[in-house]
């Protein structure tokens, strides 16, 4: 059985999270370009608290001056300057969080099998873990 969380206000090292994972700077016109923007950084974030990854339900805020923090780097996108007033920043209000219902860092690990050699007695097979 699944679960699911709403993280209200997401925030990683005291800054609310990015809408991209990371930015690209070199090379771009005018400052930087968001990368693996949406649900890759919802399902970072989720990832980071122990799900498997974000349902894809999540609200943003746009066009905020704030400094946010980038999932995929683990960086700061620093805040714009004073007076600035572009305001291109944009980050999670809320992301929704699924789970398979496995509990908390427990990983849902595949079956694995493990041959056993037949010998006296015994007849081939395998073993679970």
């Amino acid at each position: 059985m699944g679960e699911t969380v709403r993280f209200s206000l997401p925030k990683m090292n005291g800054l609310p999270v990015d809408y991209c994972s990371r930015y690209q700077r070199a090379g771009v016109r005018g400052g930087s370009r968001g990368i693996d923007c949406g649900l890759p950084a919802a399902t970072r974030f989720c990832r980071s608290q122990g799900y498997d990854g974000s349902t894809g339900d999540y609200i943003v805020t746009y066009y905020s001056n704030r400094a946010t923090f980038t999932m995929a780097d683990e960086s700061i996108h620093p805040a714009d300057p004073p007076g600035d007033g572009k305001g291109r920043h944009t980050w999670f209000t809320s992301i929704t969080c699924r789970s398979s219902g496995h509990p908390r860092g427990e990983v849902a690990a595949d079956l694995v099998l493990v041959p056993v050699a037949g010998g006296k007695g015994e007849e081939g097979g395998f073993h679970r873990f």
